[in-house]
């Protein structure tokens, strides 16, 4: 089979799709990676081709996410996208058609047009939360905007949607499809018992697990001993949030590591004898002897740290980072505090995430019930099925 895989500049979308990737190079099919330049260095670690394409969505740390506005916002943002990138990536794509087109969430109405364009079948893969009827994390600004049908909001995006499919000759996606990605197959990066409302969808959607084994995860340590925090790579200037931090892993006695990511030269606090500030850590290597994992609560970071067999003291900011937090603290597998949580706050989540052997006794089942999960496999067996389906129809 020739493969397309399409996603966006961003850790938390390329990663997911690693196992993926590699397992199906390694099962003989033509496999290219379309993605801006920056991260070719998934093409070249899976052994997949790489068609670089330009971006309008550039990540940039903030101090603080964007407010309940972000709702009805993103949809438009992600339009203007789609215009930029269709005019480059139909003429690659008609020019050597994929048999299946494999699209991240986010690229949901680029990915549409092009199945149209070109007449190939098409996987979504969901790096976080799949979405359905039953269950979605749409904020009361967005249901009172973009899925409110007497809202200037809705009018104006279901009329870009329109204009798009009659430039390009495709179907119009409709709102209500965007909101939920509504697609017929499905790979999604979490293991269908963290999903909530996960027995309602469908077989067609496979909860394949993080992609962590092209990654060579290590093995957890036995002996854990310390704390790991960061806070991921978008809206990392937050110095008092650090320093709140670092406060708190001083006052437990344990000894921590922070990473700080892009924070601001003159916010980063200083390292001392029981914190370490780092700009970066390998993520993988400090969960695999870390106690506890302080984290922003992105997807990604908790899959890794459930893998590696890590409670959590979750801090998240984004609307998906508090539904994953939520999630974190419904299942026992660690506690979520608010936004702007005092360092007496930290340091008495990590005292009782730690000291709590129900949350340890969960988070090792967890750490086993990943481990049983092979996300390449699984992921290549979900692509070979559409084709599969298709030839058969």
């Amino acid at each position: 089979m020739r493969l397309a895989l399409l996603t966006i500049p961003a850790t938390g979308h390329v990663n997911p799709t690693l196992d993926l990737a590699a397992e199906l190079v390694r099962r003989g099919h033509q496999v290219t990676y379309v993605v801006p330049e920056p991260y070719g260095w998934a093409a070249r670690l899976t052994g997949a081709g790489h068609v670089a394409y330009d971006s309008t969505l550039v990540p940039a740390p903030a101090e603080t996410p964007p407010g309940p506005e972000f709702a009805a916002w993103l949809p438009f943002v992600l339009l203007e996208e789609t215009k930029h990138v269709l005019p480059q990536l139909v003429p690659l794509m008609t020019s050597l058609p994929p048999d299946v087109l494999v699209f991240d969430r986010t690229t949901y109405v680029t990915a549409r047009a092009l199945v149209d364009i070109v007449g190939c079948q098409s996987v979504e893969l969901f790096p976080s939360f799949a979405y359905n009827e039953h269950f979605d994390i749409a904020g009361d600004l967005e249901r009172a905007t973009i899925l409110n049908p007497g809202h200037d909001a809705y009018r104006q995006l279901s009329d870009g949607y329109a204009g798009l499919a009659k430039e390009w000759g495709t179907t119009a996606v409709t709102v209500e499809e965007f909101a939920v990605g509504r697609a017929d197959r499905a790979v999604v990066a979490i293991p269908r018992e963290f999903q909530p409302a996960g027995g309602t969808f469908p077989a067609s959607y496979v909860f394949a697990g993080p992609a962590l084994r092209t990654r060579h995860a290590p093995k957890p340590s036995a002996q854990r001993r310390g704390v790991y925090a960061a806070l991921g790579t978008s809206f990392t200037q937050r110095a008092d949030t650090f320093r709140a931090i670092a406060r708190a892993i001083e006052t437990t006695g344990r000894p921590g590591l922070l990473a700080v990511g892009d924070l601001a030269p003159d916010q980063v606090p200083p390292s001392t004898e029981a914190v370490r500030v780092v700009r970066e850590a390998d993520q993988l290597a400090e969960l695999a002897s870390a106690e506890v994992f302080v984290t922003h609560a992105g997807m990604g970071s908790v899959q890794e740290a459930l893998a590696l067999g890590v409670p959590m003291v979750c801090l998240p900011q984004t609307t998906e980072q508090h539904a994953v937090a939520a999630r974190v603290a419904e299942l026992g597998l660690g506690v979520a505090l608010g936004d702007a949580p005092s360092p007496a706050e930290v340091g008495a989540a990590i005292d009782q995430v730690s000291g709590d052997e129900q949350v340890r006794a969960r988070v090792d089942e967890w750490a086993w019930l990943l481990e049983s999960l092979d996300a390449g496999a699984l992921g290549a067996d979900a692509v070979q099925d559409a084709l599969a389906a298709s030839v058969a129809d």
